[in-house]
């Protein structure tokens, strides 16, 4: 037993699929916020200790997003991970799919309110579980996963309310698994490599978009930026009893 499962993790290991301890500041999500001491929403959403609060916030920054994402064109709206596709129908229809269907802002905001309090009742619930079970990245069927970003930042691809819980609960690194290789993007993207992504080889992106979009994540989100973007996470309950932030919903 003992042999079969050091053959699993060192053959995980050669995968990518081993996790590494990752420190905070160098962990991104796809829109360009950050885990460490930039700018969440769900770890600010999992500061409030109210759960009506936190799905308040949460469900202004889903229509503020909307609203950033539609006044950008359409092809900055494509997330990193439409970078992934090497296929040419999915390539094709790219565009069409994201104008469509993310963040789109002709959305009932009963809905939003509705993904709000689904979030915040989950991301509650796994900060619940964690502190009373541990962080098992097996228990929870997958690990947090992502592939590095210029050698310097690491950007999930999955398991981001697991990240968002650890950096609540003051975990300084956490463990991420480097798995690039089934995620079919490049292992280190880099300005100077733009033109190998799948997408702008087939012209659907333009360098100068990626090139945005890569800066956009790379850089990631400060309260400061937060806040010229109308997001209210960067007026926590502390700074606006200071009187630090007189931002209102």
């Amino acid at each position: 037993m003992y042999l079969k499962i050091q053959t699993r993790r060192i053959i995980e290991f050669m995968k990518g699929e081993m996790p590494r301890l990752i420190p905070l500041q160098k962990i991104r999500y796809e829109f360009g916020f950050g885990f460490g001491n930039l700018y969440h929403p769900y770890i600010e959403a999992l500061k409030e200790g109210e759960p009506t609060r936190a799905a308040e916030l949460l469900e202004h920054f889903y229509a503020r997003m909307s609203d950033y994402l539609q006044k950008l064109p359409v092809s900055e709206r494509l997330s990193v991970q439409a970078w992934r596709s090497d296929d040419a129908i999915i390539a094709k229809g790219m565009k069409r799919y994201i104008a469509a269907h993310q963040f789109e802002p002709r959305i009932d905001p009963r809905e939003w309110r509705k993904m709000a309090e689904k979030k915040v009742n989950h991301l509650y619930e796994l900060r619940e579980s964690i502190e009373s079970h541990g962080f098992d990245p097996e228990r929870f069927g997958s690990v947090i996963r992502g592939p590095e970003l210029n050698g310097q930042h690491v950007l999930l691809l999955g398991g981001q309310n697991r990240a968002a819980v650890l950096a609540e609960l003051n975990w300084q690194r956490i463990p991420v698994a480097i798995k690039s290789r089934n995620e079919n993007i490049p292992h280190r993207i880099s300005f100077d490599r733009i033109g190998d992504l799948p997408l702008v080889r087939r012209g659907v992106i333009s360098e100068e978009t990626t090139g945005n979009i890569l800066k956009r994540v790379s850089d990631g989100f400060t309260a400061e930026k937060a806040r010229a973007h109308g997001f209210p996470f960067a007026c926590t309950q502390r700074a606006v009893i200071t009187g630090r932030c007189s931002q209102e919903i």
